[in-house]
């Protein structure tokens, strides 16, 4: 199983030490209820990663364009990663699993077959709006493990329909659903965030005072309040008889 995977479904359940570098040992804190995930370059994720100023990022996500010159990196050693949309071929698919890639971020118009055919590395979709119940049921029967959206641009807070629209992005995959915040969300707007049944939020690695900011917020968010349609979200779906 992919590791991303492993952390989201162990969310909430016990204590767990953050993976990355300057991870401490965090048995005596409650345990978080939502990942952080850092988007980066391979050329910069070591020195980004280091200006976080001890917090750390539970997995991160490489820009595509240069994910592969990632493949020797010692930066990655100790790094849940993947690689976000862009131009990969299956052959840069195999040599980034190979080097421990564990999930791919990908436009379902442009990303490669060879993704589909990976059996440990979990595939996230992104989706510019809910899938229609035909291309929803096909992405679940090819092994889509989740969803990424981005909220809409100059988008400052979180408001109802925002919920609305995260529940039908991840209604339209299952699995889990990831988001990529406002700029400046607010603790309640990131906990309405989470009880919508976001198990992630994803941001860039370039602005370390946002991503401690982000951390301490998560850290501080309140247990789940768990829906059954969020306890058995994981499940295997049947398509409906009609």
């Amino acid at each position: 199983m992919s590791k991303l995977i492993e952390l989201i479904r162990k969310l909430g359940q016990q204590s767990q030490q953050p993976l990355g570098f300057g991870a401490l040992s965090a048995a005596s804190e409650p345990s978080p209820t939502m990942i952080l995930i850092g988007r980066t370059s391979a050329a910069n994720v070591a020195d980004e990663l280091e200006a976080v100023e001890g917090d750390v990022v539970d997995a991160v996500i490489l820009d595509a364009e240069d994910a592969v010159s990632a493949a020797d990196s010692d930066a990655l050693d100790r790094l849940v990663w993947g690689v976000g949309p862009g131009p990969l071929s299956d052959a840069d698919v195999e040599t980034l699993v190979s080097a421990g890639c564990d999930f791919f971020v990908i436009d379902p118009d442009t990303a490669p077959a060879a993704v589909a055919s990976q059996p440990d590395a979990a595939t996230i979709v992104t989706l510019s709006e809910p899938a229609d119940r035909e291309t929803s049921l096909a992405l679940r029967a090819l092994g889509v493990d989740g969803s990424l959206s981005a909220p809409p641009a100059g988008l400052e807070e979180i408001t109802y329909r925002d919920l609305l629209a995260v529940q039908r992005m991840g209604m339209s995959t299952g699995g889990v659903t990831l988001v990529q915040p406002p700029d400046a969300i607010s603790e309640s707007g990131l906990a309405a965030l989470r009880d919508a049944g976001v198990d992630g939020v994803a941001v860039s690695l370039s602005d370390a005072a946002r991503v401690s900011d982000l951390a301490e917020k998560i850290r501080a968010l309140p247990p789940r309040k768990r829906s059954q349609a969020q306890e058995t979200r994981f499940q295997a779906l049947a398509p409906s008889g009609d």
